[in-house]
């Protein structure tokens, strides 16, 4: 009986099982496997190969100062990873309770769940394992002093901790206590109220004249003060902190004059009495007792207007508007346009030959006041500005054929917007195409030039916008060149046309602006005409091609460059021709032509008058008796005048 091999998969199966077993009874606490007085005993073995955390610190973290670092850290985990137990800051709440830090409370620090961006873990020289003192970390986020703020509320010694909880706390701005409270504990009269100019100040907000950090006067005044602010009586019924009445007819029984009058506009919390909607009444760091920066004031009702404007030049709101009545719309000091060119250039009835209409207007019909996003604050992109006037010459106006910069919605690279010379162009019309067709040169030392290209006529041919032919020419090709130049029209009656005449392709044969070839030609007549008829420039390299014809000009000494009265465009008929080179009157060639006289002969009909494989330009294919020169048989005539 043949025993049975058990497969792979068993013998797999029970040598993994065996393996597992002998590694179970063998395997020892995992304290057993850690080497005595090495790299992997607890904290030594963290501090082999981190030496540098927590030396030379004054405060060392009690679990790295206990040898504890399995307390945060794991053991094991991906190369340079933190490898912590738990996330921040539920790790840290494990030792530090949240009620002890505050964090119960109703106003919470922002980084509240990010300690370790204010605090070393593992050690530091500052209280509360802090990375830099207190006052640097507060001011990396809180900007509170500043150059233009010299006077500070403390010493650069003190702590934002004197006033501010760090964690949490139940006022805000993360107060110890409330403000009041908070000013009293150090400016208080000797009955324990803050004193004012010998009024009680009681439940008065301090900040409402000091700001709490640092200011640009005595006593941490803020930059404007209200005139009556040490003669408080003056608005408050019962001196500080008393009651007003009515607070906008307060104002007003001093503020009586502002700027313009009420036939124009009226800022809406004037008109609504709404003073202190805008203004502080005791003091502000803006001036004239303003809440917020002009800018952030304004921008909070008119949202509009962004708070940070691209209008470099304005500075302030109320470079250009009133803060509270205007002669005219939107609180302007003066009319919109006289406004814009007390710091622009005003162009009108300065020495050029054209100023854009709207320039004697209102600016703002293209330009925004503040910001727009595009440049030059245009209230809308170039092309629908000018199009709202120049409808014709923009894209979308029914012309196929638009010049680049406009479908580009670049007028201005062509044209100033507001003076300048003719069609309020930036340059002279050849100087202006050539910035940006440079391969039209025209340099007269080399080039035959068409006379308007060498006059800088562009527009004599071109238009500049928009067009219905191609190169926005101002009519075809054919159209044009006739209105300058006359073709023989009688000549053209009974005889030839060539070909690019009758399909009105001028340009086929000739350059439009300059070439190296007279008549404005492409190429030489030979390699010009050998393109249309290939095969009779592939013969005239053969071994006898017809002398003119080989010439590099000699096309034109037989040919018709337009029409002619004459077949194949010859400039004549075929016998004249030949006699303007062949003496057709000689005994030579009546011998040689059997006594025949030219005006009774075709050349054409015997003579290639290009090229040809044979002698005398005869013909490559003959009728045989002609190729032995036999002609009495087919011409008795010529043997009857023999006899």
């Amino acid at each position: 009986m043949r025993s049975r091999s058990p497969g792979p998969i068993r013998v797999g199966s029970r040598l993994l099982m065996a393996w597992l077993t002998c590694a179970i009874l063998t395997i020892a606490p995992a304290e057993a496997q850690l080497k005595k007085d090495g790299r992997s005993t607890g904290a030594r073995s963290c501090r082999g190969c981190h030496e540098e955390v927590a030396q030379s610190v004054k405060a060392v973290h009690p679990p790295v100062r206990d040898g504890e670092c399995e307390a945060c850290h794991r053991s094991h985990g991906l190369v340079g990873a933190l490898r912590l137990h738990r996330p921040e800051p539920e790790l840290c709440l494990g030792c530090h309770p949240r009620a002890g830090l505050g964090l119960d409370r109703a106003n919470q620090h922002p980084l509240h769940n990010a300690c370790s961006t204010c605090h070393a873990p593992h050690g530091s020289d500052r209280r509360f394992g802090l990375r830099v003192s207190l006052s640097e970390l507060c001011i990396d986020c809180h900007e509170v002093t500043g150059g233009d703020k010299p006077v500070g509320h403390f010493s650069e010694v003190q702590d934002c901790d004197i006033c501010h909880m760090v964690h949490g706390g139940h006022e805000e701005p993360l107060l110890k206590a409330s403000q009041t409270e908070l000013c009293e504990s150090c400016h208080s009269s000797e009955g324990g109220d803050a004193q004012f100019h010998s009024v009680t100040v009681g439940a008065g907000r301090c900040t409402s004249c000091h700001p709490p950090h640092a200011a640009v006067g005595r006593g941490l005044l803020r930059a404007s003060i209200h005139p009556e602010l040490e003669a408080c009586e003056t608005c408050h019924e019962d001196g500080i902190g008393g009651s007003v009445a009515n607070a906008d007819a307060l104002c007003l029984g001093c503020h009586e004059a502002q700027e313009g009058q009420v036939e124009g506009s009226v800022h809406a919390p004037v008109e609504e009495g709404g003073c202190l909607d805008c203004h502080d009444p005791h003091s502000s760091d803006f001036a004239p007792l303003l809440a917020y920066d002009a800018r952030q004031l304004c921008t909070s009702c008119h949202e509009s207007v962004p708070s940070q404007f691209a209008h470099a030049a304005v500075e302030a709101c109320t470079n250009c508007h009133f803060g509270h009545r205007s002669d005219y719309r939107s609180l302007l000091k003066a009319p919109p346009r006289e406004i814009c060119v007390s710091c622009h250039e005003d162009v009108v009835g300065a020495e050029v030959a054209v100023v854009h209409p709207p320039m004697t207007g209102d600016c703002g019909s293209c330009h925004d006041p503040h910001d727009s996003g595009r440049p030059g604050l245009l209230v809308a992109s170039t092309i629908t500005l000018c199009g709202d006037c120049h409808p014709e010459r923009v894209p979308g106006s029914s012309f196929p054929v638009v010049h680049a910069p406009v479908a580009d919605g670049d007028c201005g690279s062509c044209h100033e917007p507001h003076a300048g010379p003719d069609s309020l162009l930036r340059h002279n019309i050849p100087t202006l195409c050539r910035t940006c067709h440079p391969q039209q040169s025209g340099d007269d030392s080399a080039m035959t030039m068409h006379s308007p290209f060498a006059e800088g006529l562009c527009g004599r041919c071109h238009l500049a916008h928009t067009s219905n032919e191609r190169s926005l020419l101002r009519a075809s090709p054919n159209d044009l060149c006739t209105d300058c130049h006359e073709l023989d029209d009688e000549a053209l009656k009974g005889g030839s046309n060539h070909r690019p005449v009758v399909e009105n392709s001028c340009l086929a044969c000739h350059q439009p602006h300059e070439s190296r070839v007279q008549p404005l030609l492409r190429a030489p007549a030979a390699i010009l005409c050998s393109t249309c008829h290939t095969d009779v420039g592939e013969r005239l390299k053969t071994v006898h091609p017809h002398q003119p014809a080989a010439d590099i000009d000699g096309c034109l000494l037989c040919h018709a460059a337009h029409g002619t009265a004459f077949p194949s465009l010859l400039q004549t008929s075929v016998s004249s021709g030949c006699s303007s080179c062949h003496d057709l009157g000689s005994t030579l060639f009546s011998d040689k032509h059997l006594g025949f006289g030219a005006t009774d002969m075709d050349c054409a009909s015997c003579h290639d008058p290009h090229a040809s494989d044979e002698d005398a330009l005869l013909h490559s294919v003959s009728h045989q008796p002609f190729s032995t020169g036999d002609c009495t048989l087919c011409h008795p005539k010529v043997k009857e005048d023999e006899q």
